[in-house]
């Protein structure tokens, strides 16, 4: 099976503070639900500090407050993930991901556990223990990998083996849409101008006759203002000849 990526705007994912990776990864979150957002935002509706974002648990909450989704927050307690909290968190990461959600991660990693990119990548890790949150975007349910989205280190988006960010997550948690319950994907979004998409609830039927003077916008206004017209004119001729 080939890659599942959820769409995303990839100029977000770096944050802006170095102590914002938790609302950077809920900016990316939002952003795959058609929600924009702010990190600054986001950094007040989370109570972040320079001493970074409490806890998984909050993210959770405003997931829920704003997406709406029912995200829930899984912890993996200890200093390994047990085989059963991998494959866990492996349904977890496909349920999320085919509803289209992402997984934000809490994690907690050494230099001897640094994320190490699937397909050559190299994520810049350095400094010792790294406290940190990112945003899990897309999986490929064959290769057991999954597309992480790091606002804190270049590259920014590297592929990881599940098994090794279920480890990275040890004694921390994450978030994600239950595996138990189907979630509808994002609607699609409307790219017409906001004066094209008026006209569109205006003039249900085929014809599209416009029946007013209102200001002109598009190139679509200006079609159906001389179809509107001819029309209304039509009609005039047609009353008159009754």
């Amino acid at each position: 099976m080939p890659d599942i990526v959820l769409p995303h705007n990839v100029s977000i994912i770096p944050q802006e503070t170095s102590y914002w990776c938790g609302p950077a990864s809920c900016q990316v979150a939002f952003d795959i639900r058609g929600i924009n957002s702010t990190e600054a935002d986001l950094a007040r509706q989370l109570g972040t500090t320079r001493n970074g974002t409490s806890h998984i648990g909050l993210i959770t909450d405003l997931l829920n407050r704003n997406v709406p989704a029912d995200y829930i927050t899984r912890q993996i307690p200890g200093n390994d993930a047990t085989q059963a909290q991998k494959d866990l968190l492996w349904r977890d990461v496909q349920a999320s991901i085919l509803g289209g959600y992402a997984v934000i991660c809490n994690v907690m990693v050494p230099p001897s556990n640094y994320p190490r990119g699937t397909r050559g990548e190299k994520p810049a890790y350095a400094g010792g223990m790294v406290y940190h949150y990112f945003t899990v975007v897309g999986c490929n349910p064959d290769t057991r990998e999954v597309l992480i989205a790091d606002s804190g280190f270049r590259p920014f988006e590297y592929w990881m083996s599940v098994d090794q960010l279920a480890s990275c997550i040890a004694g921390k948690g994450y978030t994600a849409t239950p595996n138990e319950k189907p979630i509808q994907p994002a609607p699609p979004v409307d790219t017409r101008s906001p004066a094209d998409i008026e006209l569109s609830k205006r003039f249900q039927s085929r014809s599209k006759y416009r029946s007013n003077d209102d200001a002109i916008d598009t190139l679509g206004g200006f079609i159906l203002n001389i179809d509107g017209r001819i029309h209304e004119r039509a009609v005039e001729r047609q009353r008159g000849e009754q």
